[in-house]
Protein backbone atom coordinates (compact mmCIF):
# COMPACT_ATOMS: atom_id res chain seq x y z
CA UNK A 1 0.00 0.00 0.00
CA UNK A 2 2.82 2.42 0.90
CA UNK A 3 4.50 1.75 -2.47
CA UNK A 4 1.20 2.46 -4.25
CA UNK A 5 1.00 5.83 -2.48
CA UNK A 6 4.58 6.65 -3.45
CA UNK A 7 3.84 5.83 -7.08
CA UNK A 8 0.73 8.02 -7.02
CA UNK A 9 2.63 10.93 -5.47
CA UNK A 10 5.27 10.65 -8.23
CA UNK A 11 2.48 11.41 -10.71
CA UNK A 12 1.33 14.62 -9.00
CA UNK A 13 0.81 17.81 -10.97
CA UNK A 14 -0.80 21.16 -10.23
CA UNK A 15 -3.70 22.41 -12.33
CA UNK A 16 -4.39 26.14 -12.08
CA UNK A 17 -4.72 29.24 -14.20
CA UNK A 18 -1.41 30.67 -15.39
CA UNK A 19 -2.51 34.20 -14.63
CA UNK A 20 -5.13 35.83 -12.40
CA UNK A 21 -6.06 39.45 -11.73
CA UNK A 22 -5.63 41.03 -8.30
CA UNK A 23 -8.84 40.76 -6.29
CA UNK A 24 -10.00 37.57 -8.00
CA UNK A 25 -9.94 34.10 -6.47
CA UNK A 26 -7.76 31.27 -7.72
CA UNK A 27 -8.10 27.53 -7.16
CA UNK A 28 -5.06 25.30 -7.54
CA UNK A 29 -5.67 21.56 -7.69
CA UNK A 30 -3.17 18.82 -6.91
CA UNK A 31 -3.95 15.99 -9.32
CA UNK A 32 -2.56 12.53 -9.87
CA UNK A 33 -3.14 9.94 -12.57
CA UNK A 34 -3.54 7.28 -9.86
CA UNK A 35 -6.60 6.97 -7.64
CA UNK A 36 -5.96 7.66 -3.97
CA UNK A 37 -8.22 7.05 -1.00
CA UNK A 38 -8.45 10.05 1.31
CA UNK A 39 -4.95 11.53 0.78
CA UNK A 40 -3.70 14.63 2.57
CA UNK A 41 -1.67 17.14 0.59
CA UNK A 42 0.84 19.78 1.58
CA UNK A 43 1.17 22.87 -0.58
CA UNK A 44 4.41 24.71 -1.32
CA UNK A 45 5.07 28.18 -2.67
CA UNK A 46 8.54 28.96 -4.00
CA UNK A 47 9.78 25.73 -2.39
CA UNK A 48 8.55 26.61 1.11
CA UNK A 49 5.65 24.79 2.77
CA UNK A 50 2.45 26.74 3.26
CA UNK A 51 1.86 25.43 6.77
CA UNK A 52 -1.70 26.75 6.98
CA UNK A 53 -2.57 25.24 3.62
CA UNK A 54 -2.65 21.49 4.34
CA UNK A 55 -5.77 20.38 2.57
CA UNK A 56 -7.55 17.06 2.44
CA UNK A 57 -9.55 17.82 -0.68
CA UNK A 58 -6.54 18.40 -2.98
CA UNK A 59 -7.33 22.06 -3.61
CA UNK A 60 -5.63 25.27 -2.56
CA UNK A 61 -8.04 28.20 -2.59
CA UNK A 62 -6.53 31.67 -2.84
CA UNK A 63 -9.15 34.24 -1.93
CA UNK A 64 -8.74 37.87 -3.00
CA UNK A 65 -5.46 37.29 -4.85
CA UNK A 66 -2.74 39.94 -4.46
CA UNK A 67 0.69 40.36 -6.03
CA UNK A 68 2.13 38.49 -3.02
CA UNK A 69 0.39 35.33 -4.27
CA UNK A 70 2.46 35.25 -7.46
CA UNK A 71 5.04 32.49 -7.43
CA UNK A 72 5.81 28.84 -8.08
CA UNK A 73 3.40 26.36 -6.49
CA UNK A 74 3.74 22.63 -5.98
CA UNK A 75 2.14 19.99 -3.80
CA UNK A 76 3.14 16.74 -2.13
CA UNK A 77 1.42 14.00 -0.21
CA UNK A 78 1.80 14.01 3.55
CA UNK A 79 4.42 11.42 4.47
CA UNK A 80 6.14 11.76 1.09
CA UNK A 81 6.98 15.45 1.11
CA UNK A 82 10.20 14.80 -0.83
CA UNK A 83 8.07 13.77 -3.84
CA UNK A 84 6.79 17.16 -4.99
CA UNK A 85 4.58 17.65 -7.98
CA UNK A 86 5.79 19.56 -10.98
CA UNK A 87 5.95 23.30 -10.33
CA UNK A 88 3.20 25.61 -11.58
CA UNK A 89 3.96 29.31 -11.97
CA UNK A 90 1.13 31.67 -11.07
CA UNK A 91 1.29 35.24 -12.34
CA UNK A 92 -0.83 38.01 -10.83
CA UNK A 93 -1.63 41.02 -12.96
CA UNK A 94 -2.59 44.38 -11.54
CA UNK A 95 -6.29 45.01 -11.11
CA UNK A 96 -6.09 48.60 -12.35
CA UNK A 97 -6.53 49.55 -15.96
CA UNK A 98 -4.92 52.31 -18.04
CA UNK A 99 -8.11 54.32 -17.51
CA UNK A 100 -7.73 53.95 -13.70
CA UNK A 101 -4.12 55.16 -13.95
CA UNK A 102 -5.09 58.20 -16.04
CA UNK A 103 -7.85 59.09 -13.57
CA UNK A 104 -5.37 58.85 -10.72
CA UNK A 105 -3.10 61.40 -12.38
CA UNK A 106 -5.81 64.11 -12.52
Amino acid sequence: MKEQLREAFRELHVEAPEEVTEGETADLTCNTTCSLTDPTFIWYKDGRPLTTKTNKNIQLHLQTVSSEDAGSYSCAGRGDQHLHSTVHSLRVRSGCSVKDLKNGLK
